[in-house]
């Protein structure tokens, strides 16, 4: 049976999304009083918060990609990983060339096709593109590590549902996982903090590539494990909504706030804590959120249409999150060009205000668009067999090494 109730994924894809933006257009107004609420400055909250969103997107992407395996969707054998794979190409890749396209034409003369232009370019089609070379919609990166992430869930599911399929051996797997990225993380910090640029030696070396963000994904991927373990049992009670909201509430906060003290002010202890320490934590928040909001949900909801936003109202936030994709690659362009534009305001919190909004409404509204477009007709072809039967069932032994050998009776 299926209902037609709020799908807080969607939702949480683009409080995540905008968390993005609000971080990038805060960056064009620096050492500004933004946000005051009583005469108390609270511009912390919404400084450096597009970390959080980003650390957001690599949680929910490796439980979507676990869940997709753990409910049989895709089949853990060749069929099934190519399919996979082919599911990811259509979502991702259409739109995102058509945005790297698009940036080039509307850059073509301050972006010229040199050999670091070239390079850029190669980087991006080949999902390589980690920052070292300049483009100007620079928040593609995230797609390379997104891309990389994809290549290994298949493995990943193989080994967990072969090694990992309790809930005490997915907490063992998460813990060195963590131990590892921590320890990755703290070498990094002592390497090169005190030389010059360390900031973009974080990004380069921990913030961009998949080794620096594999805890958020894996966290987000084994949830699966204590979500199905949860549902399985007979249990009559069952975490709420309202103390998910609560975990995601006090998570942001505490983000925000090490994250403005840590990466901004510099501060001694907060430093350390926002460059080894914080992703993890805010990892283990969001899947703590996430298992308050699915565990005990088994039920399939009404797809998105007119006649079930009509039933539900609520449903239209989930219209931001099926554009997210469109939100996250234009809305960098957008603000480029926002940045021309003289609003008639005379505070630069009033600008801040004209700024974001115009940014969202204008990205909104191209995102919907290139989504009915672009994205859809793609996802169209998701049902398409492109890999013949006969050879998948030819080219899947080698992967009978990761069944589990059957229990004699």
């Amino acid at each position: 049976m299926r209902d037609n109730r709020l799908d807080f994924l969607l939702v949480l894809r683009a409080i995540a999304c905008l968390l993005v933006v609000l971080s990038h257009v805060t960056g064009e107004f620096p050492h500004s009083d933004l946000l005051s609420v009583f005469g108390h400055d609270y511009t912390w909250a919404i400084t450096v918060v597009g970390t959080t969103g980003v650390w957001i997107f690599f949680v929910l992407s490796g439980y979507l990609m676990g869940k997709g395996f753990f409910t049989n969707r895709y089949q853990g054998n060749l069929t099934g990983i190519i399919k996979f794979y082919w599911d990811r190409f259509l979502r991702i890749y259409p739109l995102y060339i058509v945005s790297i396209v698009v940036t080039c034409a509307i850059f073509h003369k301050s972006y010229p096709l040199n050999e670091e232009g070239v390079e850029a370019i190669t980087q991006l089609l080949f999902l390589s593109f980690y920052g070292k070379a300049s483009f100007p919609d620079s928040v593609l990166w995230t797609i390379s590590t997104e891309f990389r992430f994809y290549l290994l869930a298949p493995f990943i599911f193989l080994f967990v549902r072969r090694f990992a399929r309790t809930s005490r051996a997915a907490c063992v797997l998460a813990l060195a996982v963590v131990s590892v990225e921590f320890a990755y993380r703290v070498w990094v910090y002592l390497h090169y903090y005190h030389a010059a640029g360390w900031p973009v030696e974080w990004l380069l070396r921990i913030y961009i590539p998949l080794s620096g963000n594999l805890d958020a994904f894996v966290f987000g991927f084994l949830l699966n494990v204590f979500i199905l373990k949860w549902n399985s049992s007979s249990r009559s009670w069952h975490p709420s909504k309202a103390m998910g909201c609560g975990v995601f509430v006090i998570s942001y906060i505490f983000s925000a706030y090490v994250g403005y003290r840590g990466y901004l002010l510099g501060q001694h202890f907060f430093g350390p804590l926002f460059y080894c320490c914080l992703q993890s934590i805010v990892a283990i928040g969001i899947c703590a959120m996430l298992f308050c909001f699915e565990a005990g949900d088994a039920q399939r909801r009404i797809p998105l249409s007119l006649r079930a936003l009509k039933e539900n109202p609520k449903r239209c936030l989930e219209i931001f999150g099926v554009v997210t994709f469109g939100i996250y690659v234009w809305h960098l362009l957008i603000l480029f060009w926002a940045n021309d534009i003289h609003f008639p305001v005379s505070t630069t919190r009033a600008a801040f205000g004209l700024r974001l909004l115009f940014v969202l409404v204008i990205t909104t509204a191209l995102s919907a668009f290139t989504y009915l477009l672009i994205e859809k007709p793609f996802l169209r072809l998701r049902s398409m067999q492109i890999f013949p039967a006969s050879a998948s069932v030819f080219l899947n032994n080698w992967l009978r090494v990761f069944d589990l050998p059957k229990r004699s009776k």
